[in-house]
């Protein structure tokens, strides 16, 4: 499942945001889809893809419904984003995650490997 978002407002004061969801092959435009609030309590937000993966394991169950066999639409072709999180530069813009087949594996936030 080829999951994407779209942050429609962030509130910090309230730390959370309303985001639509969907599959990016959905036949429907994500500005179709109903809006969830998300609370950001229990989310890694040390940086972008922390955040997108913990939004996708948040939200996983709600999308693996959705049919994985159509074309993606324009309005759904997502981007993906790294580096620093800042929630406010992502309200309005179209994020895809969701590639991993496996919700046990997560990617883990180092500083440095040494091998």
């Amino acid at each position: 499942m080829k999951f994407i978002f779209k942050i429609e407002k962030y509130s910090p004061e309230e730390n959370l945001i309303i985001v639509r969801t969907c599959d990016s092959r959905s036949k429907k435009s994500i500005n179709k889809w109903k809006e969830v609030a998300v609370s950001l309590d229990d989310f890694d937000l040390h940086d972008s893809e922390l955040f997108v993966d913990s939004l996708y394991r948040r939200l996983y169950q709600r999308l693996e419904k959705q049919d994985d066999k159509e074309e993606i639409i324009q309005d759904n072709i997502g981007e993906k984003i790294k580096g620093e999180l800042n929630l406010k530069e992502l309200e309005g813009r179209v994020i895809k995650c969701g590639y991993s087949t496996s919700k046990v594996i997560k990617p883990l936030r180092v500083r440095k490997i040494e091998l």
